[in-house]
């Protein structure tokens, strides 16, 4: 072997060297699946945040999952922005709240009257683990209490409302299916003016219902432009 090959194993060696190993790995049970998020103003002007999040020990598996137990778990935490609220998740769960597996964001009907939905979901956007593809919807009154009810059909209530809004957008058109990243586009545009899903309750029953649409509109100085 030539002095030249030698230089070239060598070279190979020492990048396969460098790019072995397990040096920035995590253990599954070190993170917390979001599967929806409710964002409502508290009474003192913070940020509400309910974090639904998927419970690793539960299994659909006939006769394996105890009576008490549930697919999800809600966390509630407060915060004068949504990064220090986020914050409080491992505090309480114990577990580092991963994102990336999210269905859906519920903005609080009452909050989106104080502040701007695009500044709201901004924190969303910025982060890296959050995904484009998550559908954004406005609830009625407050969003924190929309994650409470049970799913009719899905294994949770945010996979629940995400497939609500996609296929009554697509065989009732009542609705609208705009995932984060086109509402946000929507929300930089020179109009400043976009349209996000409508969730409500019915009143007759004790059931939720993705209809209709809210229109949002970028906010200057506290007042509506």
């Amino acid at each position: 072997m030539t002095l030249t090959s030698w230089s070239k194993w060598a070279a190979i060696l020492s990048v396969a060297i460098g790019l072995s190993g397990c040096w920035d790995n995590k253990e599954m049970d070190e993170y917390g699946y979001v599967q929806a998020v409710a964002i409502d103003e508290a009474q003192d002007g913070s940020f509400a945040l309910t974090t639904l999040i998927y419970n690793p020990t539960y299994s659909q598996t006939a006769g394996s999952a105890k009576p008490s137990e549930k697919p999800v778990l809600t966390i509630h935490t407060h915060g004068v922005s949504l990064f220090e609220a986020t914050r409080e998740i491992p505090m309480k769960l114990g577990r580092k709240a991963k994102w990336d597996h999210m269905r859906v964001i519920l903005l609080g009907e009452k909050l989106l009257k104080t502040h701007d939905a695009g500044e709201v979901l901004d924190f969303f956007s910025r982060d890296h683990e959050p995904r484009g593809t998550i559908l954004p919807l406005v609830a009625q009154s407050d969003a924190g209490r929309f994650l409470t009810f049970k799913p009719f059909i899905e294994e949770t209530i945010g996979q629940q409302y995400k497939r609500m809004e996609t296929e009554g957008a697509r065989y009732s058109a009542k609705t609208s299916g705009i995932p984060l990243f086109d509402l946000a586009i929507q929300m930089k545009s020179p109009a400043r003016v976009a349209v996000i899903p409508y969730l409500q309750q019915e009143e007759e029953r004790n059931e939720t219902i993705v209809s209709g649409l809210a229109i949002l509109k970028k906010r200057q100085a506290g007042r509506e432009a």
